[in-house]
């Protein structure tokens, strides 16, 4: 099944998290989910011009709230579905 929404930890045990965002924007038919990275990672600001465009949202573990990561989760799917609308126009 093709999910809704994506959360990805940069720091992976085999691949970079960065390849796997390269992966699935360039795959047809996983390009159009949005992903929102969550990561203990430090990000460089070359890494954040990489994921520039490609994630709809990065955050460090630790520094979320339950209430901040509900409300990220709520913007992407506000987000969504005024992709979706627009495209139906």
């Amino acid at each position: 099944q093709r999910p809704d929404l994506i959360f990805l930890d940069l720091v992976l045990p085999d691949i970079s998290g960065f390849e796997v965002v390269e992966f699935l924007k360039m795959e047809e038919n996983t390009k159009g989910i949005p992903i929102i990275v969550l990561t203990a990672k430090d990000i460089t600001d070359e890494e954040k011009h990489l994921l520039n465009g490609k994630i709809e949202a990065a955050a460090q573990k630790g520094h979320y709230g339950k209430l901040d990561f509900l409300g990220e989760i709520k913007r992407v799917q506000r987000l969504a579905v005024s992709k979706k609308e627009e495209g139906l126009r």
